[in-house]
């Protein structure tokens, strides 16, 4: 009969042959050390990130850097409500920081800037034009809720189940072109990292 090993035991002996790669390690450190720091710039708990980035060596910051930048881009969305400030500025300063390229990314962010802009304004068309669009549906479902209820009842599209599946559909589709956009800025600020 043969021994019974423990998990610990099995576990040492399917990973004994396996190298931990102690430079990726610190790569991966020094990668999660830019995106802390970039998050701290983002939410104004750290003043001053260019001495931070000026305490790693040269080979160290490029790892800093790719960290920072991946926080950036992913900090790089359509503003979830209509009158929510974009922090499309604070981005800009922070990418200023990592990349000496300012005549490109200085217009790509001006660019991201006026489609967010555009954005919000569309969203608010939408809105408008929906609700204008609806209000013959809606007046009929009144008429209906009066004669069922003898009483008259005023009715707003935001209360309609239907509108706001259709407004949720077209918002939606719309995102979805802006989205596709924004993937393409994204792209090119990568790109100037590179």
């Amino acid at each position: 009969m043969g021994k019974i090993k423990s998990a610990l035991e099995l576990a040492m002996e399917k990973t004994a042959d396996m190298a931990i790669d102690r430079e990726k390690l610190k790569q991966n450190d020094l990668k999660k050390k830019g995106q802390i720091l970039a998050s701290s710039i983002l939410n104004d708990s750290e003043k001053d990130g260019e001495g931070k980035l000026a305490s790693y060596d040269a080979e160290e910051l490029s790892f800093v850097k790719m960290g920072i930048g991946e926080t950036l881009l992913s900090n790089i969305r359509l503003p979830l409500y209509i009158n929510s400030e974009s922090n499309l500025g604070i981005l800009e300063k922070i990418f200023a920081m990592i990349s000496d390229k300012e005549e490109i990314y200085s217009v790509i962010f001006s660019q991201l800037q006026q489609l967010f802009d555009k954005f919000v304004e569309d969203i608010k068309n939408l809105n408008e034009g929906l609700k204008q669009q609806y209000m013959p549906i809606l007046m009929q479902k009144q008429q209906q809720m009066a004669q069922k209820t003898g009483q008259n009842i005023q009715l707003e599209p935001e209360q309609d189940p239907e509108f706001m599946d259709l407004l949720s559909k077209n918002r939606q589709a719309l995102e979805e072109q802006y989205n596709a956009v924004i993937a393409q800025a994204k792209t090119e600020l990568e790109n100037i990292l590179s």
